[in-house]
């Protein structure tokens, strides 16, 4: 095939600018108008007869530019280099145990936040009436119930709950052996919270009241500890009897009667009482739910550290030749 004359096309239209220039600089502005006219025209005549090798350098354009582009796009892509995941032995190890241990201690936090979020709703429900103690019915009551009760203290008996938090740190709860009229089931009652003091040994005054008292208060079971430890048993002694987390068969059998299975709380606004702030849970749900956000955003963490950690990236040549 022949190749179209490409330098000699070139070279015409760079003779005709010439001119033009030539032409539009050495006339007045009438001449220089008259001289765009001619030139004008004379392009298009030109134009006209250079059609077909104007068509023929086109096509050369076409045949030859597009091909160097995509060879570039082609060469670009390919020298970006190749991302491979490879992971090794000790990241992957430590990521598979970290992980899991993340995401469990995540749930047991929510976990924890859904118990509480329970608790606080019974609190609620089952405050708002007060039911009475009395012997017949006591097997339907449950935790947090209002009741009221009518009887005595047993003065002789009384226990200090010891490691119990409060206002002034460290302390003692003071729990009382109450006799209920017409009942042979005693019921302890938890009349607040009193400081240890600088010395263990001396006792703070914490005497329960004689005579017939009319009490009210919520029922709540013995206080349990985070992680069980033995020295609860009340044993034998002289009252009162500091006791540390105690079962209530323990401190029945101390007492020597029958207890009722929780104890009162002694409401705050009735006498002869101590620091009362009763409450069900120590800390509400919104606690475990942070906790559970911190838990997963380190699991969030480890793996991100586990993906960039052993992610390569290297030129086609490295790549083949890994």
């Amino acid at each position: 095939m022949q190749q179209p004359d490409i330098a000699g096309h070139h070279q015409k239209d760079e003779k005709r600018n010439g001119q033009a220039d030539a032409n539009l600089k050495s006339g007045d502005s009438a001449t220089g108008f008259t001289l765009v006219a001619h030139q004008e025209k004379a392009g298009q005549r030109q134009r006209k007869d250079d059609g077909p090798e104007d068509q023929q350098y086109q096509r050369f354009q076409n045949h030859y530019q597009h091909p160097v582009e995509v060879w570039c796009v082609e060469y670009n892509v390919k020298n970006a280099g190749a991302i491979t995941f490879r992971p090794t032995l000790w990241p992957t190890f430590a990521t598979l145990v970290l992980l899991p241990t993340l995401l469990a201690l995540g749930f047991w936090q929510l976990d924890r936040a859904e118990e509480k979020r329970q608790l606080l709703a019974e609190f609620e429900a089952r405050g708002s009436e007060t039911v009475p103690f009395t012997s017949g019915e006591t097997q339907n009551l449950r935790r947090y119930q209002r009741v009221s009760v009518q009887g005595r203290y047993d003065v002789r008996r009384q226990f200090l709950l010891d490691a119990m938090p409060g206002s002034g740190g460290a302390g003692y709860h003071v729990v009382d052996v109450f006799l209920p009229d017409g009942s042979d089931t005693a019921l302890l009652v938890d009349r607040g919270w009193i400081p240890v003091g600088d010395d263990r040994s001396v006792l703070p005054d914490r005497a329960a009241p004689q005579g017939r008292q009319a009490l009210s208060g919520r029922l709540q079971t013995l206080p349990r500890p985070g992680l069980e430890l033995a020295g609860g048993d009340p044993g034998t002694g002289e009252w009162p009897r500091v006791v540390l987390f105690p079962t209530i068969d323990e401190l029945e059998q101390a007492a020597g009667t029958e207890l009722f299975p929780m104890l009162l709380w002694l409401d705050p606004n009735l006498a002869d009482g101590f620091e009362r702030d009763w409450r069900p849970v120590s800390g509400g749900p919104d606690r475990h739910i942070a906790y559970a956000v911190q838990w997963f955003g380190l699991a969030a963490a480890l793996l991100v550290i586990f993906i960039v950690v052993n992610v390569q990236r290297g030129t086609d040549g490295s790549a083949n030749a890994g």
